[in-house]
């Protein structure tokens, strides 16, 4: 058991000033990885790789919201379901879809009574929409989720608990471009880089010291990697070691960014699939597949409006406020049989968040995939130096934003360019906007496709198109 329930602990370090969070990473850097994760993790992590026990945590989540939990005590007596009763995980499906507007509607009653006994912490999520969620996390599920990672880690290539790791994330959000170009985390024994400082100045800074520290593991959110190894490729910079592999995580990842971070780190990328609420996660393999952590999570899919799977999950592990029949709001494609041999349920493809599609003018949906692609083979071969950023944003059925940053700047033609080609994909009548940016966004994370509708316009619009 860790001294410090990691929710706490997390808050507590979040409020040093850089200052001491500098100080507090050169004394932990010395203590070893396997022993700043504690035996917690390590009694999830050893959990995991000893068996599958899916049916029988169902059934202790079950059982517990039922008993302790108004929201769900009263859904069970509505439908007509005892949890004592449920011998698969076909139950599920008679048990009403939970959305995250009757999580904000229910309030205190999604919360067990008993929640204090599960060490949770306060957690939140704006989602693709940007209206927030709050929510509880227990400590166990917080260590679930990091030991699920881990054996990611370790099924990719890693040596151990305590390989060494370089971080490319949001860590230095507060400070940006003001503060370190990199410190120790002494949370987790990682060193962080700061991400909003990837000039090429600062780049081969950077390069210099990830060749000093030789890590393992290079992890980040894909547009992060992306920029640096963008960045390295014009600065001329190389990595003299190669990692054994990129670990990607919390964006989606299109294939060019893909193949810019594989090129400069010269190494496999291996994505990461999870969500703010840890219900369903899954790591991808050397086949290209994500394979589902089947001992955390229960996956369920429904056909939604527009004939696409949307995942459905329940988590296994969150006792204070159970997720039971999330809605967590992705498209996937099941993979099926994977040819690397893992026994777990695979997804092909995640398609992104409803609100991460667009509707054409011809009431057509894109996804945010669909997206890349088009950006990838129709409009990136007809451009002479592409942008570091591009997302596209729908304000109503017929309008389109297209918001860009290009360092080298964006010559008329080339916005031209830019926006006949999208005119192509958005259909006649689609009225588009190119808005240059001064500067690369300064955001947490990115999306490539937002759109402003909500999801029941978005049903009207390809409602109206198909009727």
């Amino acid at each position: 058991m860790s001294l410090v329930p990691y929710s706490a602990g997390l808050r507590l370090y979040e409020r040093l000033p850089p200052s001491l969070k500098s100080a507090m990473g050169a004394v932990m850097s010395p203590v070893p990885r396997s022993l700043l994760l504690g035996g917690g993790f390590r009694r999830r992590l050893e959990g995991l790789m000893e068996s599958e026990r899916r049916l029988r945590q169902l059934r202790l989540v079950l059982e517990h919201a039922e008993r302790n939990v108004p929201y769900y005590h009263d859904v069970f007596k509505a439908v007509g379901l005892r949890s004592q009763e449920v011998k698969d995980l076909g139950a599920l499906r008679r048990l009403p879809v939970l959305t995250k507007d009757i999580i904000r509607k229910e309030g205190e009653r999604m919360i067990a009574s008993d929640q204090a006994s599960y060490r949770p912490g306060k957690a939140s999520t704006t989602g693709s929409t940007g209206r927030p969620l709050s929510f509880l996390l227990d400590q166990q599920t917080r260590e679930v989720e990091l030991a699920a990672v881990w054996r990611h880690y370790l099924g990719c290539g890693a040596s151990g608990l305590d390989a060494r790791i370089a971080s490319f994330r949001g860590d230095f959000v507060s400070e940006r471009e003001r503060g370190a170009l990199w410190r120790w985390d002494g949370r987790v024994g990682e060193l962080t880089f700061n991400t909003y400082a990837l000039g090429r100045d600062n780049i081969r800074k950077i390069i210099g010291r990830l060749n000093r520290f030789r890590p393992e593991i290079v992890r980040g959110y894909p547009h992060s990697l992306y920029v640096l190894s963008r960045g390295m490729e014009a600065a001329g910079a190389r990595m003299e070691a190669s990692p054994r592999f990129v670990h990607t995580s919390s964006e989606q990842l299109p294939g060019s960014m893909r193949e810019a971070i594989e090129s400069a780190m010269g190494c496999p990328v291996r994505d990461w699939y999870s969500q703010s609420e840890y219900v369903i996660s899954a790591g991808e393999c050397s086949e290209g597949r994500y394979h589902q952590n089947m001992e955390t999570g229960a996956i369920g899919l429904l056909e939604d409006d527009w004939g696409m799977e949307r995942l459905i999950g329940t988590s296994l592990c969150n006792r204070s406020m159970p997720f039971i029949n999330y809605d967590i709001g992705d498209h996937v494609t099941l993979g099926g049989e994977c040819p690397c041999g893992r026994e777990h349920v695979t997804f092909r493809a995640i398609e992104g968040r409803v609100n991460d599609m667009i509707i054409t003018a011809g009431g057509r949906a894109v996804s945010g995939v669909g997206v890349d692609n088009f950006y990838e083979k129709e409009v990136i071969p007809f451009l002479a130096v592409p942008p570091e950023f591009l997302m596209l944003v729908q304000e109503d059925a017929l309008k389109f934003t297209i918001e860009v940053y290009s360092s080298a700047g964006l010559e008329d033609a080339e916005a031209d360019r830019i926006r006949r080609s999208f005119a192509e994909l958005l259909g006649e009548g689609s009225d588009i906007t190119i808005k240059l940016l001064e500067s690369m966004p300064d955001r947490k994370k990115w999306k490539n496709v937002e759109s402003r509708l909500s999801a029941e316009a978005i049903a009207r619009l390809i409602q109206e198109h198909n009727s």
